[in-house]
């Protein structure tokens, strides 16, 4: 007695169609996946943050008038360039 084996073969189409079954399934598990919560339904948003203002510009600075003494100027920034000019001129 002989048994011969059945083939089954499937067609082009069915193929296709198995494919793309499966492919709209796996896309649909990824997007629930990506898209659930954890079902608790709490925010996952963080906390607003306090805007603080910001600080107010400083004041115009104070222009302190030129030094005419090279005792007071020896060793120190000058504070302008006619006062570096003048200590140059008559303290050296």
């Amino acid at each position: 007695m002989r048994t011969t084996a059945r083939r089954t073969s499937l067609k082009l189409w069915q193929v296709a169609a198995i494919g793309f079954v499966v492919g709209v399934g796996l896309h649909a598990l990824a997007f629930t996946a990506i898209l659930d919560d954890g079902g608790d339904g709490a925010s996952t948003l963080p906390a607003p943050v306090e805007l603080v203002p910001a600080e107010q510009p400083l004041a115009t600075p104070v222009v302190l008038p030129d030094r005419t003494s090279c005792a007071e100027i020896l060793g120190t920034q000058y504070r302008s360039i006619p006062e570096r000019d003048w200590y140059r001129s008559n303290c050296t």
